[in-house]
């Protein structure tokens, strides 16, 4: 008759060096763990938060190799002002793009403008070899909800 392998009802209590060894590989491992998870939340909800201040909430998204580019829009509001995939945004409310704005210190900086900006958002943007105009638009997660709808 074969004997199965089973765990044993209880661990055998840790005394002397094996309690030692286990406090100091455990307990710091552990502290880790929860900075990690706590870390990596707290990155999420920022993460996540972060998108009601950005293009996403003006129905942009840029193009991932020149981030001045226009790549996909959505909403009612940017196709009454006529904005459409391929113009190129010049200025952010007096904040200029540079030429190929892929940086993340740019979006950095545009988001910390969105959180105290208040009103419409200006856009200096300009299409082709056409003159720059200026677009007004409103930040709003539905903007964000039609350009990135949630996976079925």
């Amino acid at each position: 008759m074969a004997r199965r392998f089973s765990l044993p009802d209880a661990l055998p209590p840790l005394r002397g060096s094996a309690a030692t060894v286990y406090a100091i590989l455990w307990l710091p491992l552990l502290a880790i763990a929860l900075w990690l998870a706590v870390g990596a939340a707290w990155y999420g909800v920022a993460d996540g938060a972060g998108d009601a201040y950005s293009w996403h909430a003006l129905g942009i998204n840029r193009d991932p190799g020149d981030g001045a580019l226009i790549d996909r829009i959505a909403g009612d509001e940017l196709r009454r002002a006529d904005v459409r995939r391929g113009d190129r945004i010049l200025a952010f409310d007096g904040i200029p793009m540079p030429q190929g704005a892929t940086s993340d210190v740019q979006d950095w900086r545009i988001k910390a403008h969105l959180l105290d900006a208040r009103g419409p958002i200006r856009l200096l943007l300009r299409r082709g070899k056409d003159q720059p105009r200026i677009v007004s638009l409103t930040r709003s997660t539905e903007h964000g909800d039609a350009l990135m709808p949630a996976p079925g």
